[in-house]
């Protein structure tokens, strides 16, 4: 295969993966955005709306993040979140995307959130500020658990002495 061969097909390449995402990203879109009607909703499809950037270059990425991100955080509960109000299952199936996202592509997560309109991205900032407070929250209150576990075993374990006569006559 000679060098224009390879990119012509690369470019091909390229502008059927342009046309697959510009004819599949509306109805991938509506197909989340739907998932706000059902109790108990499936993460096939944010799954695969999150999936879809890692198949691009950089630039391309950033483009559909920005995308993605306003998509996602309109699925999130509205705010402010607090320990009183328990978080709906989609919330819960979000959140977690949206750091995936942050820890697999740091810079384009970055990038693109900066783009984001304030509101949108206040939003998304408290969603995950809150889930990673919760998260510190729960590990602590286990370690807690477990420390009072291993105090009150460490407690049992205690040798315990049993005298058998009776010494109160040498009083």
């Amino acid at each position: 295969m000679g060098m224009s061969e390879k990119e012509n097909t690369t470019t091909a390449s390229q502008r059927l993966g342009r046309q697959f995402t510009n004819q599949m990203m509306p109805l991938l879109i509506n197909r989340v955005l739907a998932l706000r009607q059902h109790a108990n909703p499936s993460s096939d499809d944010i799954d695969t709306l999150v999936a879809l950037p890692s198949a691009f270059s950089q630039a391309h990425q950033i483009q559909l993040l920005e995308l993605i991100m306003p998509t996602l955080t309109m699925l999130l509960d509205p705010m402010p979140y607090d320990d009183t109000t328990p978080l709906s299952p989609l919330h819960t199936l979000v959140v977690p995307c949206l750091l995936s996202l942050a820890s697999n592509m740091p810079t384009v997560f970055r990038e693109s959130i900066q783009r984001l309109p304030q509101s949108t991205r206040s939003h998304l900032e408290a969603a995950v500020r809150y889930n990673v407070q919760s998260q510190q929250r729960a590990q602590q209150l286990q370690q807690e658990q477990r420390q009072q576990e291993l105090e009150k075993t460490q407690q049992d374990r205690q040798p315990t002495i049993q005298l058998k006569m009776d010494f109160s006559n040498f009083a």
